[in-house]
């Protein structure tokens, strides 16, 4: 391989001259605009404009013949897409719009491995600058899902005494021993983050991936609004200290065999505002 090799501040990019069109297509899609062609039309990165290089792949995803390398994300571990998997639009319609909440579980537990397939893939989720700054907490163990049930809905049964507010709970559970916190689901993951829309957009990638993997997900208003409450010793039965900024927390399970959607309910048309 006749290669070409530019350094900056550690991020290494290597040109293969042999295969290299001279497209100028990384140096098009690159949003810090640190991508410059020399005098021979190859690229390279500018060592004047390091702070704003995102280490996104985008100028090695682009390229059409393989041609660039780059050491922050590197093509030997970068998975061709397969335009045959692109869905249709009607697919994708039907997908998004069928999309829903699942609160009854089997006692099938989720595995690890079935866990960390779902984060994997939540972890491709962008994020603000690609600072890739979002972690997980994963709370799998069924005692300490019951303690942390008990409490937020101990939490939750003084508030509707003090205020006499019905709506906060159903009703048919208030004084019952019924587990409505997590709906027996045997996990709850939290996403933690520095910027708190990084934290909601990996949580929407789960919730979407695990509909493929036969999973049933609901987004615990609940354990947020007791932790918003600054209910004691909550957090740190969730997290603690590894907690930054946090989101809804997400419970999942396998859905009982009968809970098989077969319509798509329709929605308020969105209030849009053209200026």
């Amino acid at each position: 391989m006749d290669g070409k090799v530019t350094i900056m501040d550690g991020k290494i990019i290597i040109i293969d001259k042999e295969k290299c069109l001279k497209c100028g297509l990384c140096n098009k899609i690159c949003s810090g605009l640190v991508i410059k062609n020399d005098e021979e039309g190859y690229p390279y990165l500018d060592q004047n404009l390091t702070v704003h290089c995102l280490e996104c792949g985008h100028c090695m995803s682009i390229c059409p013949e393989s041609a660039l390398d780059f050491s922050k994300t590197l093509l030997c571990e970068s998975l061709e897409i397969d335009e045959t998997l692109k869905i249709s639009k009607e697919q994708a319609y039907q997908f998004l719009r069928s999309n829903r909440s699942i609160r009854n579980f089997t006692d099938e537990s989720v595995t690890r491995e079935e866990i960390e397939e779902l984060l994997e893939l939540a972890a491709y989720a962008p994020t603000g600058g690609n600072a890739q700054d979002v972690e997980w907490i994963v709370i799998d163990n069924r005692e300490k899902l019951a303690e942390i049930s008990k409490i937020v809905r101990d939490y939750l049964e003084n508030l509707v005494k003090e205020t006499g507010d019905m709506s906060l709970i159903p009703a048919e559970v208030l004084g019952t021993d019924r587990e409505y916190a997590f709906w027996d689901a045997p996990v709850v993951i939290m996403a933690t983050a520095d910027y708190p829309i990084d934290i909601s957009i990996a949580l929407t990638y789960l919730d979407l991936y695990a509909n493929v993997m036969d999973l049933g997900v609901c987004w615990c208003g609940y354990l947020n609004f007791a932790m918003d409450g600054g209910v004691e010793g909550l957090k740190e039965l969730v997290g603690g200290d590894k907690l930054k900024s946090y989101s809804f927390p997400i419970f999942l399970g396998h859905p009982e065999k009968d809970i098989k959607f077969k319509r798509m309910p329709s929605r308020n048309k969105p209030v849009i505002h053209f200026e």
